[in-house]
């Protein structure tokens, strides 16, 4: 029977995220009328936003889950704990977000920023899908996720064929938190979720404030070390060969989708087994390791292949020059899917320092490579820099995860 409710809770993450790729079409469908200087506007205003979402317990899905999973006679003081918790560093972060962009935005874009900030308090629901997740219920969350991508999708094709004016595109982000947010509120009850708020206890909140600085650090980093490529060659390079490296970057992110479901699915299994067979959960967790790598090489393997078709397919041939830059970027999502398999585990015995030193080191491998090889090759030097840095990264934290087993 659990092995039933395990392989249903996949297929509907996997069901779930792949509206992802509705998402995307809509994406491209809506950015061709919307075009590149508005769009330019939005996208900053969407970067300098996210880096304020590290705040609060959005970064922390692993760690709650495993919690949830652990203390089940506690769920309801968790539940609480989050959502106060979320609510009170939202506003903070918004607080600190709008002043400073003031002073660094001009008018146009800081309009944006204001805007598109109301999504800070209105993520602070996502425990709500957490919780599904643990107890692998993930139909719940796959629900909400289409029926939002779903909506979200139609006011987007809306914008364009009703010729909208583009601006309200900056919307349709915020959509996708507040139907999402919304949806999980409702799915669980208002008068439950006050409740929750209502029986929180100070132990539950500090166990939970105490893990927010080392996630939101790791966040930040990933963060700021996944733009850094496209900040620095932004400079270095010209326009038309930027526009290609981009592509090959887009083309490379449409499959972050496979370490979400990863996550989503290995975290609640792993800690339900860790608590019921402690001694044999790292022979099954290398198992699983082994498994993913073989099939992520290949499939990887299989794309450089067929990069050009691959990229003239979802862009268009005008785009086919990027497969050069894409076959060497894509290799960054080996590095990337492994890290996420080694951070479930480092959460499972909860390591967070661990994750925050290889978040700095990967960050700065990438730093220093890029500054060394885009000078010699160009946008091929940065997509090499970025799988040299996120792949040995990941097999370092397989270093440490061997040496955890040993001891």
């Amino acid at each position: 029977m659990q092995q039933k409710k395990i392989v249903n809770n996949l297929l509907w993450l996997i069901i779930g995220q792949s509206c992802n790729v509705l998402s995307l079409f809509a994406n491209i469908f809506t950015i061709k009328y919307v075009g590149p200087e508005i769009y330019g506007e939005i996208s900053i205003a969407i970067s300098f936003v996210g880096i304020f979402l590290s705040l609060g317990t959005s970064t922390l899905n692993t760690f709650l889950t495993k919690l949830i999973i652990e203390s089940e006679k506690i769920r309801k003081q968790i539940i609480g704990s989050a959502v106060v918790i979320n609510l009170i560093l939202a506003i903070l972060g918004m607080l600190i977000l709008l002043p400073i962009s003031k002073n660094i935005y001009d008018e146009k874009i800081y309009e944006n920023i204001i805007l598109y900030s109301i999504v800070l308090p209105l993520s602070s629901f996502n425990i709500i899908g957490i919780l599904n997740n643990s107890e692998l219920n993930s139909k719940l969350n796959s629900a909400g996720q289409i029926l939002t991508t779903l909506i979200n999708s139609s006011f987007k094709i809306s914008i364009v064929i009703l010729e909208i004016n583009p601006k309200y595109f900056l919307v349709c982000f915020i959509l996708d938190y507040l139907l999402m947010n919304l949806y999980w509120m409702l799915s669980y009850g208002i008068k439950n979720l006050l409740e929750c708020i209502y029986c929180i206890n100070s132990e539950v909140m500090i166990r939970i404030i105490k893990a927010v600085p080392y996630f939101s650090a790791i966040y930040l980093i990933n963060y700021i070390g996944a733009k850094y490529d496209q900040l620095y060659l932004s400079n270095q390079i010209s326009s038309y060969d930027f526009g290609l490296y981009t592509t090959a970057v887009r083309a490379t992110d449409m499959w972050y989708f496979i370490p979400a479901i990863i996550s989503n699915a290995l975290t609640p299994v792993l800690a339900k087994y860790n608590l019921e067979k402690n001694d044999s959960i790292n022979t099954l967790f290398l198992k699983i390791w082994n498994i993913i790598f073989l099939i992520s090489f290949i499939s990887i393997g299989f794309l450089c292949v067929y990069s050009g078709k691959y990229i003239g397919m979802i862009f268009g041939n005008n785009f086919t020059g990027s497969s050069e830059v894409f076959q060497i970027y894509i290799w960054s999502f080996l590095g990337f899917i492994l890290m996420t398999i080694n951070n479930i585990y480092f959460n499972l015995f909860e390591k967070f320092r661990i994750i925050f030193v290889l978040s700095i080191l990967q960050a700065s491998i990438n730093f220093v490579l890029i500054n060394i090889l885009v000078n010699k090759y160009g946008s091929t030097g940065a997509a090499l820099s970025f799988v040299i840095s996120f792949i040995s990264t990941s097999l370092i934290g397989r270093y440490c995860i061997n040496k955890m087993r040993q001891s």
